[in-house]
């Protein structure tokens, strides 16, 4: 499982043909309405906009890490798994990452609960208007999605910490060689 998820984190294609893949079945699912085409279509728009952004994100990193790809998808396995890397250039390139991740998510303690609000209030919305009944499983889509956000912030904030936390002291030869993994 290992090895194929770090494939995937290689070729973003694959992230994309899935990603147009399951929008384009929850449009139609959402939209029976509406053709095949135009939902596949809707999906392709929104996985462009997607991707471009997780380009554009990776690129940074990699900006910042001062390294290529193939790096960065190996540091950031390294973070998910609270692993220090073992070499004093691994350890920097570790350094530089965690404080571009901090840096990036520096505005969430008040973008988070602004964007929960929003989101619930578009749930909402859903339920009480006119097609409510039909908007019943969106609405709880909602719900479920604003929760696994949250955990995923609260989840990356403990890593970030954690990572910190290992490199600040990876010196030493007393420091484990996993950071606190959750």
């Amino acid at each position: 499982m290992r090895q194929a998820t770090e494939w995937l984190d290689r070729h973003l294609w694959v992230y994309a043909l899935l990603s147009w893949l399951s929008a384009t079945g929850v449009l139609v699912l959402l939209s029976p309405d509406r053709s095949l085409l135009s939902a596949a279509l809707r999906a392709a728009g929104m996985t462009a906009i997607a991707m471009g952004i997780l380009t554009y994100r990776r690129r940074k990193d990699c900006e910042a890490m001062g390294a290529g790809e193939d790096r960065l998808v190996s540091r950031d396995r390294q973070l998910q798994r609270g692993e220090v890397p073992k070499d004093e250039a691994g350890r920097e390139e570790m350094r530089r990452l965690v404080a571009k991740r901090r840096h990036t998510s520096r505005h969430l303690k008040w973008l988070l609960p602004l964007w929960c609000l929003m989101m619930g209030g578009i749930a909402l919305l859903m339920l009480v208007g006119p097609l409510g009944p039909r908007y019943v499983w969106a609405g709880a889509g909602v719900v479920v999605f604003i929760a696994w956000f949250v955990w995923v912030a609260r989840r990356t904030r403990t890593r970030l910490t954690a990572m910190e936390r290992a490199l600040g002291t990876a010196s030493s030869a007393e420091e484990p060689e996993r950071a606190g993994r959750r």
